[in-house]
């Protein structure tokens, strides 16, 4: 069929013996077909550039450009070449083997292994026997993440929608079909091959066939898995199509961290794409850990829980955390993402992000929001061995007063909160510390905080009150709860989440304040107020190592996959989630200050 419409083109083009090349003057990469599950702009971390720059390599060399010719007819041979590469961008997929191409002879087409396939399926979900969508990030998704079928573009409570908002009614209730009944195994199995077969494998290709890359069938597989996470728009132009054109994937990488490795180069232009909603995430950075480790070594593991299991693993990260300040490129790396590095496990960090406070020195970076261990360019890059989840950690900067002596400064000026009732050897106190810091908590008294004391639902919608912004000018109107008095400390916080629509009473004239709150509940809240936000509700549904998954009230199921996804609340178990148990003080501190990370 190409051959067939490129044949037509030529004829036309032989017709009217001239055609202005500046029409064809672009260079025509895969753009992407498919919209992306994750943030797909290196932008979220990194500005992106559009215009040609030799230095960085950003866009398209000068001699890829197809030169402006006003008084020349095109050559067939050049109007062949430019139609083919407007229909490799359109159409995605090349099926002629003798096609004109700017591939050199190392170029081999590949297709998607069945290591991929079964690495994919365990990433994106767990095996089932009935699937059903899910909206996720930007598209609705059943299965192994792959695009459900007949879906509308927008989201919308799948209760809520009506024909008028599909392209037929043939659309419509094939869509509601998988509400309703769910998708089988072997439809999502199948559904998944043809999704990266149809829409990936062809823009991968591409990329290789017109930069005569050769790909390893490895090397492929990761690159297909990154795409199907994040779409294909980084072959258009992004630092990991340099890395590929210029080669730096086909040697062997050096276990440096410097900015003249190519390796180092490679693996961060490739680690930079792990933002949601615009901030670096655990969950999405380890998943490039893991395309790493596939693309460089052919491991397909089956999450970070195996490899740390195994006892392997050659790539860490850190997500830098300004704590009250902002992070800075340092020299050298201004394209760079300013929110997180990838690194060598085993070799020094060697270069670590800057960091400006106004009226602060930057004191350096820390495992611990206030106290921990410092980071410096010498300490060796370690995997986290203290998660079955995330392969890397969070680093914090600490600000000092005193310029002769910043090594000792941090973001409240000491390494405690003061509770008398909170050890810094507990593995709470960072969350504490920092949720007293955002204003969110107080404590029980002057000197104590009582982290093991339940969380009430008064107590968790006046957090809620204080992380909006609005404790102090909301002025807001009536809640008609006969049992929250006028001059209670969470009157005005429950009659603002009430008229939010964030929470209800438990009965129509009771709010039942000194209730304690579970762990399904307080995901409900949060679920419900980041929705009233406009911020990122996407989520799957949690690994199969969860084994009271079936356990959650119904009500709570998204809400708690939602808050399982974006590392807002672990298992208290590597194999529990304990929905209905209480909730403590110090676990609600620790779940807001996640919160606060990932959303603001």
């Amino acid at each position: 069929m190409m051959k067939k419409l490129v044949s037509l083109l030529l004829a036309v083009a032989m017709v009217l013996t001239v055609l202005p090349a500046a029409v064809l003057a672009a260079d025509a990469d895969d753009a992407g077909l498919v919209s992306s599950k994750e943030e797909t702009a290196e932008a979220q971390g990194a500005s992106t550039q559009t215009s040609v720059n030799q230095d960085n390599n950003y866009g398209p060399e000068e001699s890829e450009i197809i030169q402006p010719q006003s008084e020349m007819a095109v050559s067939p041979e050049e109007l062949a070449e430019a139609v083919e590469d407007v229909m490799l961008a359109v159409f995605g997929s090349d099926t002629d083997a003798d096609t004109t191409t700017k591939a050199s002879a190392g170029y081999v087409e590949r297709h998607a292994s069945q290591q991929l396939i079964d690495y994919i399926k365990v990433h994106e979900n767990t095996v089932q026997n009935v699937y059903y969508p899910m909206w996720d990030v930007s598209q609705w998704s059943i299965g192994f993440g792959s695009r459900c079928p007949n879906s509308p573009a927008a989201y919308k409570e799948p209760s809520t929608y009506t024909v008028e908002d599909f392209q037929s009614e043939a659309a419509y209730e094939s869509f509601m079909g998988y509400v309703n009944d769910g998708m089988p195994l072997a439809e999502a199995e199948q559904l998944l091959v043809d999704f990266v077969e149809d829409c990936f494998a062809p823009a991968v290709n591409n990329a290789a066939k017109k930069y005569g890359v050769y790909l390893t069938q490895n090397q492929f597989d990761a690159l297909l898995d990154f795409s199907y996470a994040l779409g294909a728009g980084w072959t258009s132009g992004s630092r990991m199509q340099t890395g590929l054109r210029e080669n730096y994937h086909g040697t062997a990488w050096p276990a440096v961290n410097s900015l003249d490795n190519a390796g180092w180069y490679f693996i961060n232009a490739m680690g930079t794409w792990c933002h949601v909603s615009g901030a670096a995430h655990h969950g999405a950075a380890t998943r490039r850990v893991q395309d790493l480790e596939v693309f460089a070594y052919g491991d397909y593991y089956k999450g970070y829980y195996d490899m740390r299991a195994q006892n392997a693993g050659h790539f860490t990260y850190l997500i830098f955390n300004a704590n009250g300040g902002k992070c800075v490129n340092p020299a050298g790396t201004e394209d760079w993402a300013t929110t997180n590095r990838f690194y060598f496990a085993g070799a020094p960090y060697g270069s670590l992000m800057n960091a400006e406070r106004a009226g602060y020195y930057f004191a350096g970076w820390y495992t611990e929001a206030s106290g921990g261990t410092k980071i410096t360019a010498d300490t060796i890059a370690q995997m986290n061995t203290n998660s079955n989840y995330y392969a890397g950690i969070t680093v914090y900067a600490h600000w000092s007063k005193d310029p002769a002596d910043p090594e000792i400064g941090s973001a409240t000026g000491s390494g405690s909160t003061g509770f008398t009732d909170v050890s810094q050897s507990a593995w709470y106190a960072e969350y504490i510390n920092r949720a007293v810091e955002l204003g969110l908590f107080n404590g029980t008294s002057a000197t104590t905080f009582s982290p093991d004391v339940s969380l009430t639902r008064a107590m968790a919608v006046t957090i809620l009150f204080r992380l909006s912004g609005e404790a102090d000018t909301y002025t807001g109107g009536q809640h008609g709860f006969s049992d929250v008095a006028a001059g209670a400390y969470y009157a005005k916080a429950v009659a603002w989440a009430v008229e939010k629509g964030i929470v209800n009473g438990v009965t129509p004239t009771q709010f039942k304040p000194n209730d304690n709150i579970t762990r399904e509940q307080l995901s409900k809240m949060l679920y419900t107020y980041t929705k009233a936000c406009g911020k990122d509700v996407s989520y799957r549904q949690p690994a199969a190592n969860y084994t009271d998954f079936d356990q959650i009230s119904h009500y709570a199921i998204p809400s708690m996959c939602w808050a399982v996804t974006h590392g807002i609340i672990n298992g208290d178990t590597d194999t529990t989630l304990s929905p209905k148990k209480t909730t403590t003080r110090a676990q609600a501190a620790t779940i807001f200050v996640r919160y606060v990370e990932q959303f603001g």
